[in-house]
This record gives C-alpha cells, sequence and structure tokens, in this order.
C-alpha cells in the first residue's frame, strides 16, 4: 500500500515555500515538512490544521537562525548559557 503525499505552497510571515504533507498511519492526521526550510517538520490532526502548524514551524526556523546569526556577529547578546559549577 502506497501512502499518501502532497505538496502545497504554504504561506508565511517571511514567504510562500512548498512544503510535504503525508498521512500518518499510526497517530492519524498529517505529517508536514517543508522542502526548502532545514528542520521545519510538524504534525497535524488534519489537513487544515497541519498546514498552519507547518507555517509556524517554518517561521520559528527562520527567526531562531536569525538570532544565532545577530549573536554571533555580536549584534546581539540574547542567549544566556548557565554556569557550570565545579
Amino acid at each position: 500500500m502506497t501512502s499518501r503525499k502532497n505538496t502545497y505552497p504554504i504561506k508565511t510571515n517571511y514567504g510562500t515555500f512548498s512544503c510535504l504533507f503525508e498521512v500518518e498511519k499510526d497517530m492519524g492526521g498529517y505529517i508536514a515538512e517543508a522542502l526548502d526550510v532545514q528542520g521545519a517538520v510538524s504534525w497535524g490532526k488534519n489537513l487544515k490544521e497541519a498546514k498552519l502548524m507547518i507555517a509556524e514551524a517554518i517561521e520559528g526556523v527562520i527567526e531562531t537562525r536569525v538570532l544565532v546569526m545577530a549573536e554571533k556577529e555580536g549584534i546581539i547578546r540574547g542567549f544566556v548559557r548557565p554556569r557550570v559549577f565545579a
């Protein structure tokens, strides 16, 4: 039996991204993956929710990358790292 996979364009605050949606057999619902945004994967109990969730995941990945780059360049100092006491 083949799994159903569909690709849809998903609109976000940062542009439109092509995303792959696949029926999840064990839990039900849909798994969503952004094809051009590494690390953006999500799940929804139905296709509508999966589309909303992957849009949020894409935006989260992009925003995190921007913050990490800004910290590396010294533009911001936003990540507090816990001190390890020996």
